[in-house]
């Protein structure tokens, strides 16, 4: 994600929910599925350059849980970040409950509706529009 520099200006507790796959480097703690070690889709047993987060504030929990809840207390973070997570859960919404409980402010980022519309958007072979896990 290119999320500019300045929406974090003054912020020092950063929630990336869902960061799994491309983790917010600004982040200090991160909530996915996947552990911490295979962070980025691969596997990473050391931390790297400029992770603010770290194994110790990587939260493993499943969103489509019923009873999904964030081990924190309301407001306690200054950003909540949730990157192209929502249009891959059924249903969203302990997700979103949750990331409004914890978060002062947030950014929640998905794909175009242009890009779930248009035929080949996975690859230029697919004659089905969109991504097929959505």
């Amino acid at each position: 994600m290119n999320i500019a520099k300045e929406f974090f200006e003054g912020a020092k507790t950063i929630r990336d929910a869902g960061g799994w796959f491309i983790p917010e480097k600004r982040a200090t703690h991160v909530v996915d599925i996947m552990p911490w070690e295979t962070r980025g889709a691969s596997l990473n047993l050391e931390p790297l350059p400029d992770e603010a987060f770290t194994k110790e504030t990587w939260i493993q929990a499943d969103f489509l849980r019923k009873d999904f809840e964030l081990p924190f207390d309301d407001n306690s973070f200054d950003i909540v970040i949730c990157g192209h997570t929502v249009e891959d859960l059924f249903s969203p919404i302990p997700l979103l409950e949750e990331i409004s409980r914890v978060g002062k402010r947030g950014l929640i980022i998905c794909p175009s509706r242009i890009t779930e519309q248009t035929i080949g958007g996975r690859d230029r072979e697919s004659t089905e529009p969109g991504h097929p896990h959505h």
